[in-house]
Order: structure tokens, then C-alpha cells, then sequence
């Protein structure tokens, strides 16, 4: 029995080119059929809003232009009073502003 080295070597090397190139397109297709689900409505937890998602939506449409009235105003005027003003409306209540609107504008 004769053992021919190049035969092996040609054989592993073959083997792990064809691998190097049909794992990654497996992975692909997989994460494109992953996508397509999501798009198609397929993936319902990627369309699923939860509570504090929507209570955090609801605060910044709220007070998103109040809060930059706040930043901008000067201290003591008609705008920051104002703004102040619908600050409280919105949190039912006196709060801390600055608190509020970097938390609401992302600062």
C-alpha cells in the first residue's frame, strides 16, 4: 500500500476552501430568511411595543418641544415659564426640568 501526500494535501486543502465559502453563504441565507420573515410580519416580537416603550414614545411627543423651549429660554422669561408650565401639566406635578428634559431629549 502506497500512501500519495500530495492526494491528501490537495484533498484537505479542496475540502477546506469549499468550506470557507459554503458556511458563510449558509449563515446568509439564514439571516435572509430571518429578514424576510421580519419584513412579512413573520417575527411578531419584532412588531410587539411594549408599555414602557409606549409610555417613553407618548413622554417624548409630549415634551420634546417644551424641554428644548426650556434649554433655550432665558432664565426668568415669558418662554421659560412657559415651558416650565406644560412641563408640569404633562408629569402632572412640579419636577426637576433639567431632570426631565435630559432624560426626554437624550442629554
Amino acid at each position: 500500500m502506497q500512501v500519495d501526500v500530495n492526494n491528501i494535501v490537495r484533498t484537505v486543502v479542496g475540502g477546506a476552501a469549499v468550506l470557507s465559502i459554503t458556511i458563510p453563504l449558509g449563515s446568509l441565507a439564514g439571516s435572509i430568511g430571518r429578514l424576510a420573515d421580519a419584513s412579512a410580519g413573520g417575527v411578531e416580537q419584532a412588531n410587539t411595543v411594549t408599555a414602557t416603550t409606549q409610555a417613553y414614545q407618548d413622554l417624548t411627543d409630549k415634551l420634546t418641544r417644551p424641554c428644548i423651549d426650556y434649554f433655550v429660554s432665558k432664565v426668568d422669561s415669558k418662554l421659560e415659564r412657559e415651558a416650565k408650565n406644560t412641563i408640569d401639566e404633562v408629569m402632572g406635578g412640579e419636577t426637576s426640568y433639567k431632570a426631565i428634559c435630559n432624560y426626554v431629549l437624550g442629554n
